[in-house]
């Protein structure tokens, strides 16, 4: 008889331990399934027309235009990029103003410089984001090419052609072309350079040719700007 007493008493601890088990896995899920309704990612919400929209931390609605997707604000948290209705990607600020538009893609915004760049219309673009919305200033990138990369450090970008090569653009007001798009690969380490008796910032980009040749072209930061080819630059092959 106390060994039948025993049996039922450790039957029913694992009936409601089972039991117990069920119940919270079932809250689980449901927090789970209420959170992922709540937001789709960092602050960003899904309404019931289907378009996106920023949210507060209280899930107090932020912006009302009509945008398809979206990413969290970068900048800071400043600057949000939105793609609109007709596919295209803008980029607003927390105010909902519009800074820049009719984006094919947007990079990444950058966390501190305030060069950002995208494309538009198939063309490169290097853009400037400013304190205030008239402020917005972007420039074309001369040539043919099919991408172009964030910007490093607000100094430079890398492009791509139709065949696969690479060159680097400077991201200032020119947007000159330091490094032609006619190289194979292209690597980028931050070096420091003498400069007389200072030590600058600069860069040290490692080509590689079509043939499988490199060479080394070495900038300090403020030489990028001007210069249309590595001619005088200090470089060598490897």
């Amino acid at each position: 008889m106390i060994y039948k007493r025993k049996e039922k008493n450790i039957l029913k601890f694992f009936s409601y331990a089972f039991l117990f088990i069920i119940l919270l896995s079932g809250c689980r899920s449901e927090n789970n399934l209420i959170n992922k309704e709540k937001y789709l990612y960092d602050g960003i919400k899904r309404d019931s027309d289907g378009y996106i929209y920023y949210a507060s931390d209280q899930g107090e609605r932020l912006t009302y235009g009509k945008y398809i997707n979206g990413y969290s604000y970068e900048h800071q948290g400043f600057y949000a990029r939105v793609r609109m209705e007709d596919g295209k990607w803008a980029i607003i600020n927390r105010e909902e103003e519009i800074i820049a538009s009719e984006f094919d893609s947007i990079n990444h915004l950058p966390d501190v410089y305030v060069i950002g760049s995208g494309m538009k219309n198939g063309i490169p673009v290097i853009f400037y984001l400013p304190a205030a919305p008239d402020k917005y200033m972007e420039i074309e990138v001369p040539g043919d090419y099919i991408s172009i990369s964030t910007v490093t450090n607000a100094n430079f970008a890398i492009m791509e052609t139709e065949e696969h090569l690479y060159g680097v653009v400077c991201a200032w007001e020119e947007g000159h072309i330091v490094i032609p798009a006619i190289y194979s690969n292209i690597e980028v380490v931050k070096i420091r350079l003498r400069n007389g008796d200072f030590i600058r910032d600069g860069y040290r980009f490692t080509v590689t040719n079509v043939d499988g040749s490199k060479e080394i072209f070495r900038f300090r930061w403020f030489e990028m700007h001007g210069y249309e080819s590595p001619e005088g630059i200090s470089s060598g092959g490897i």
